[in-house]
């Protein structure tokens, strides 16, 4: 029997998260995503996404809205506070990733696929940041200070590379996640503060 459009496009949203999570985007083909989402139709992938790029596009943004709905809400309350620290702005970087690892959802997933991305393409351009995390970047600009822009971009590189690929090596491994996934994430935290403090 056909399955709707709706129960294809989530087929091959299922598909192309776990394939990009196991091997990596450039190693998979629009092909194997269509076929591992059990569709016959080989043109499936263009016709309802116009590629593999933007497929893997709606499958960063299934995740993406959640983090920022968090990362929105705890950039409301540092905003709230008189005296904000960079530990909260850390805190706010940090948590709403670390909320995937219990995601059975494919949060998972998502946090390989992302950490994937940052080392192969580096951190994406500012005009696809969301306001959560805009938000963020802003606060943490006001607590800094000015900062080479240079050793700014080094230094959120080195961020988003601590940090994501530290939670997708959680992912990876489920007696950490059941036994000291709170410490694991403040010592992301403190890591992630200490390299705020250094580079002024």
């Amino acid at each position: 029997m056909p399955r709707s459009p709706d129960a294809a496009r989530a087929a091959l949203l299922d598909a192309g998260e776990r394939l990009f999570a196991e091997r990596g985007v450039d190693a998979v083909s629009a092909n194997e995503i269509i076929r591992t989402a059990g569709l016959r139709n080989k043109s499936a992938v263009d016709y309802h996404f116009g590629g593999k790029e933007q497929l893997l596009t709606a499958v960063l943004n299934r995740h993406q809205h959640r983090i920022d709905r968090a990362r929105v809400e705890l950039m409301d309350e540092i905003d709230s506070h008189p005296q904000p620290a960079l530990r909260d702005c850390a805190r706010a970087l940090v948590e709403p990733l670390a909320q995937l690892l219990d995601d059975p959802n494919g949060g998972a997933h998502y946090l390989r696929i992302q950490a994937a991305l940052v080392a192969t393409r580096g951190l994406p351009p500012q005009s696809v940041r969301r306001g959560g995390t805009d938000r963020l970047i802003r606060k943490i600009a006001q607590l800094t200070g000015p900062v080479d822009p240079a050793r700014a971009r080094a230094r959120d590189n080195l961020i988003a590379t601590l940090v994501l690929h530290g939670l997708a090596d959680a992912a990876r491994r489920p007696a950490l996640r059941r036994h000291q996934q709170s410490v694991y994430v403040e010592a992301l935290i403190d890591a992630t503060v200490a390299i705020l403090e250094s580079v002024r």
